[in-house]
């Protein structure tokens, strides 16, 4: 007998990590194939968001899939930063591809000061490149809910969490998601927006709300190398405002939510991870090197950990969590939710 098909209703909860985001890409093309997996919900920011847009905006799970790839094509330059240097083995890591040394002093410290808002035109651009005015329509009529969330500056620099209303997404609003600083602000409505990783990656007090059998959460930041306390990034940037700096922060804080989900008494959806192991040699710029090279790597990267991650656990979709914290990220005493 064959087996009996079982339609969950699943939810997607995607991390942001720049370019390393083509990992999410591979991973969703490989879930989109599965038939037991009807997604109705999707979180994500920066990166995250983005790739949410093309999960929001497919009216089928092969639509979904042909605008993942046109977005991640228009997304993709066609250079090799550095790759001849990776051939020599003495090559310190800083210089191995897929890093770009000339931007690692400027990431470290914070002498990347200047804007380029120029960057964000590009992204703008590759989003109405992949999304016609049809499909934005379809992301706003809210068929498959989405939430997506950027960081709001006050006047006294301060951020704060801001959803994005679905029902008024476009792409000149939607790129608030994935503002990096050195890119620029967006403005929207008297409010000044900047990458939604800063706050909160991803802001997930939308989709748990929903009635999901899953969540499934594509991680790309892993686990902090010591212990330290999952905050939310919102609460640690009050407290600290050089926080953007801080990647164990960075890395702790999704874990913290997903674990926070987990001790949900009255949940209906079981937690699940498909995970990003970034290569020890990888450095911040590596998240910044868009070349097809790049891309398409992480790409079938993505691609094989989701296959490998249905085979494995396909079955216990809809009956239990495959879901477990990293050991050494400390539950915060404080429950993270976001303004």
């Amino acid at each position: 007998m064959g087996e009996t098909k079982t339609i969950n209703r699943t939810g997607l909860v995607l991390q942001g990590g720049g370019a390393v985001s083509a990992f999410t890409y591979g991973a969703l093309l490989r879930l989109l194939e599965d038939n037991r997996i009807n997604i109705h919900a999707t979180a994500g920011a920066s990166g995250g968001g983005i790739n949410s847009l093309c999960i929001a905006a497919g009216r089928n799970n092969t639509e979904r899939a042909q605008l993942l790839h046109r977005l991640w094509d228009n997304i993709a330059l066609d250079t090799m930063p550095m790759r001849h240097l990776s051939d020599y083995p003495f090559i310190h890591d800083v210089f191995r591809w897929p890093n770009i040394p000339a931007l690692e002093g400027l990431l470290a410290d914070k002498v990347m000061k200047a804007e380029v808002p120029y960057l964000q035109e590009c992204l703008r651009n590759a989003l109405n490149n992949t999304l016609t005015p049809e499909f934005w329509s379809h992301v706003r009529s809210g068929k498959t809910k989405l939430f997506v969330n950027a960081a709001e500056e006050l006047p006294n620099g301060e951020l704060k969490n801001h959803p994005i209303p679905q029902e008024e997404m476009r792409a000149k609003y939607a790129i608030g998601t994935a503002a990096l600083d050195f890119m620029g602000a967006v403005k929207h409505k008297g409010k000044t927006l900047r990458d939604g990783a800063y706050v909160c990656n991803p802001d997930m007090s939308g989709i748990e709300q929903e009635d999901l059998t899953d969540i499934i959460a594509i991680t790309l930041h892993g686990a902090p190398k010591k212990s330290v306390i999952a905050e939310a990034q919102q609460e640690t940037a009050r407290l600290n405002p050089t926080f953007r700096r801080n990647a164990a922060v960075k890395k702790a804080e999704i874990h913290g939510h997903l674990t926070h989900l987990l001790d949900q008494e009255e949940r209906t959806f079981k937690l699940h991870e498909i995970a990003f192991i970034a290569p020890r040699h990888y450095r911040d710029s590596a998240r910044l090197n868009n070349s097809r090279e790049h891309i398409t790597l992480l790409r079938d990267q993505g691609y094989a950990a989701a296959d490998k991650w249905l085979k494995e656990n396909r079955h216990l979709l809809g009956r239990a969590d495959t879901y477990t914290a990293p050991a050494n990220v400390i539950r915060s005493k404080r429950q993270l939710r976001v303004a």
